[in-house]
């Protein structure tokens, strides 16, 4: 499982990021080997940066389908405009085709339309382009029942991509801005990821990954992942910890767990957790490029500790952490059992 680094920042706060990680890896070279971009939404040079790293970075372009969810833009505009930058930046390593995303409160009528506008993307949004980007479109699946994603991901298959992209979690928060677990969406997600697989497709899912959520993330066929959580959470005084997920150590973030120092400290000692960004302790609490550059070194850190867990160890520690996450990763493992029983089969033809 690979993580991407939601990069959609401003140039100041990239170059900024940038010299922190240097000072205190001064030998590591450029800090992120991927990222994901919103290029209609990337402002003051972030391209042409991520251009001049890009034989050290692969780079995913997003679609801005948050920002369509949140209406700044339509899915026509979006779709218009993309098409002339990815021609203009060919060297990035993936390119995300439009869609039109699915928030919680939408009725029937509406995740109809939307998923209806999404699939003719597939057919529509690769039409002219040149096959070297075909080759690297990413088409984003979308559902809200086993039938819906099915449908979704097998009209994707037209693009002839080696990879489908995941979208289908659910939201919470203001403006629904906020992709989360919910059993329904786990469920949809073991399926998306078993047919992938049954396909031979790389799967990626959008917008979601926290430490607590990549310990469930792990035990799917998933690929590859992205999420902007490191960035925005520390932005709120938030910093991550493996297997317990955020916690609040500014008191600025009503919606976060506080801790204090004592607290933090033990929180370190317990999930074994240490890197530069977290030695000191003020620093942590005044500097918000802290804050997001060990969030950035618990998920790293975090994945290559999975990749050596078995579930079962993973799960141990979810009951000791978080016992919500850990309910999750035994509902997911349930889940990836009941669906090899069925075979990877969903009755009908579209």
């Amino acid at each position: 499982m690979e993580f991407y680094a939601s990069l959609t920042i401003n140039r100041c706060h990239f170059d900024r990021l940038c010299e922190v990680w240097a000072k205190h890896h001064p030998q590591s070279g450029f800090p992120f080997p991927r990222a994901i971009v919103s290029p209609l939404f990337a402002r003051n040079g972030i391209l042409q940066r991520l251009y001049g790293h890009h034989k050290q970075c692969k780079v995913i372009f997003d679609s801005g389908g948050f920002h369509i969810q949140q209406g700044r833009l339509t899915l026509q505009s979006a779709s218009h405009e993309l098409r002339r930058v990815y021609e203009e930046n060919q060297w990035a390593h993936r390119f995300t085709l439009p869609d039109a995303p699915i928030i919680s409160v939408d009725s029937r009528k509406v995740i109809n339309r939307k998923l209806a506008s999404t699939r003719s993307q597939y057919r529509e949004f690769p039409e002219g382009l040149p096959s070297v980007l075909q080759r690297k479109f990413l088409p984003v699946v979308h559902g809200t029942t086993s039938k819906e994603v099915y449908r979704s991901a097998w009209e994707a298959r037209i693009v002839g991509s080696k990879c489908l992209g995941f979208g289908g979690f659910s939201t919470s928060g203001p403006n629904a801005g906020v992709n989360s677990f919910t059993r329904a969406s786990l469920q949809l997600f073991v399926e998306f990821t078993a047919l992938c697989k049954k396909w031979k497709l790389d799967s990626h899912a959008f917008g979601i990954g926290g430490p607590a959520s990549i310990a469930v993330l792990h035990y799917t066929p998933v690929k590859t992942f992205d999420s902007a959580g490191w960035l925005r959470t520390a932005a709120y005084g938030n910093v991550y910890l493996p297997y317990v997920g955020a916690v609040n150590i500014t008191g600025a973030a009503s919606s976060r767990r506080f801790v204090t120092r004592r607290e933090f400290r033990q929180l370190l000692k317990a999930t074994k957790h240490a890197c530069v960004f977290c030695d000191n302790l003020t620093l942590l609490t005044q500097s918000w490029l802290h804050r997001a550059l060990h969030n950035y070194c618990t998920l790293t850190a975090a994945m290559r500790e999975l990749d050596s867990s078995p579930a079962e160890q993973t799960l141990e520690k979810l009951h000791r952490f978080n016992k919500r996450f850990a309910a999750y990763l035994e509902f997911v493992l349930e889940a990836q059992s009941s669906w090899m029983r069925a075979n990877l089969g969903i009755a009908g033809e579209f």
